[in-house]
């Protein structure tokens, strides 16, 4: 009978390390991607260029957002839609309680659009509508 000690499978192993590379390339990937993800959080702002106007009041915290950009685009509450899909969206947001609305419209923004979204918010039950503006310093 073997003794156990003379067993080749019970053999320590000499000089055992620790691979740390795998480790260090998973961190520079969380990394890489990290970097990245936090590139593209930053295109969702558009930028609108307001008319000027110089008795501009402050807009109310509660108020209903709608963008019209230069190129014809909508969006509400900062996300785009489609001018379809535009008035269920402002009788859903008004149902609870009537809120006011601002229509944030870019001073390239073709003018027959922005009457249109204004109808399209009176027709959804808008009580308050306001143009947004760009207050002009004196």
């Amino acid at each position: 009978m073997e003794r156990l000690e003379e067993h080749p499978l019970l053999e320590p192993e000499e000089g055992v390390q620790v691979n740390i590379s795998p480790l260090v390339d998973m961190v520079f990937l969380l990394l890489v991607f990290f970097m990245v993800t936090s590139v593209f959080s930053r295109q969702g702002a558009l930028e609108v260029t307001l008319p000027p106007a110089s008795s501009a009041p402050a807009a109310p915290a509660a108020t209903l957002q709608i963008t019209l950009t230069p190129q014809g685009g909508i969006l509400f509450q900062g996300h785009p839609v489609d001018k379809e899909e535009l008035p269920s969206l402002l009788k859903e947001a008004l149902s609870p309680e009537t809120r006011p609305i601002l229509l944030l419209a870019d001073q390239d923004c073709p003018t027959g659009l922005a009457v249109e979204i204004l109808d399209l918010c009176r027709r959804a039950g808008a009580s308050s509508l306001s143009l947004g503006t760009e207050g002009v310093r004196k």
